[in-house]
């Protein structure tokens, strides 16, 4: 984000900043304010809709990072999340664990998943790589819909509702403010790697990956890490999805 006409910087720790004025705090504050106060006025209809935004908006995050930080090609984004679904949902049903401690796990698989597909695809680009991204989408459907466990059944099965304590995010108005809460802090963490040391890495390979190796820069290390990150985000996403719709099928 560039900063407004006028403003410079004058040390790196300014410049790391990302709201500069007191503008911008206005608008932000405002814009959460806005968003805070949908469930009070707004139709069901669209809260359920602004939910499933913020929920896609954190895994859209992850290909940010990987297609737009990265330059590599991910069309199997989705198929990630179901692996986050299914592990949340599996924790939650089968195990009987708790939310937040299945919610790390779907994130963790869903990232090992994408380690896996990525070791191949590190090595590849353009055309190619969307192509192998693609075979992940097939293989892990097909994984989805034929290996469930049979008691589970054919047509999925229930996915408990997260809760804080004796308090249940049951209802689309509580589950807003939840969905809310985790869609800004994914969009942080996002903001932060970028911004950081690994996102400069991840740039430089995108815009010139010969360049970046004759740097010292490892590609095929960093291109990996790029793919577990964007797979951890879709694995997130896919398991407030299915605590959300409290259903997981594939």
């Amino acid at each position: 984000m560039f900063p407004p006409s006028g403003v410079y910087s004058d040390t790196y720790d300014q410049d790391m900043v990302i709201i500069r004025t007191r503008l911008q705090w206005i608008l932000l504050l405002a814009f959460l304010t806005f968003l805070c106060t949908i469930p009070l006025y707004a139709p069901e209809a669209w809260v359920r809709f602004i939910i499933m935004i913020f929920i896609t908006i954190i895994a859209v995050q992850g290909l940010s990072i990987l297609t737009g930080y990265c330059g590599q090609i991910n069309v199997g984004q989705s198929a990630f999340m179901m692996v986050g679904a299914f592990t949340s949902g599996l924790l939650t049903y089968l195990a009987d664990w708790n939310f937040w401690l299945a919610l790390p796990c779907a994130g963790i698989l869903a990232a090992l998943t994408g380690v896996i597909f990525g070791l191949p695809t590190a090595r590849v680009k353009e055309i190619y790589l969307a192509l192998t991204t693609l075979a992940a989408q097939f293989i892990l459907l097909w994984v989805g819909f034929y290996q469930t466990p049979k008691r589970m059944g054919s047509t999925g099965f229930r996915a408990p509702a997260p809760a804080i304590g004796d308090f249940v995010f049951d209802t689309y108005q509580e589950y807003f403010y939840f969905a809310l809460f985790f869609c800004i802090l994914f969009v942080f963490i996002a903001k932060s790697i970028v911004r950081s040391g690994l996102g400069r890495a991840f740039v430089a390979i995108r815009d010139n990956d010969i360049a970046a190796e004759a740097m010292g820069i490892n590609i095929y290390y960093y291109k990996l890490v790029a793919f577990a990150i964007c797979t951890f985000f879709a694995g997130i996403a896919g398991a407030l999805m299915t605590h959300y719709l409290h259903w997981v099928h594939a």
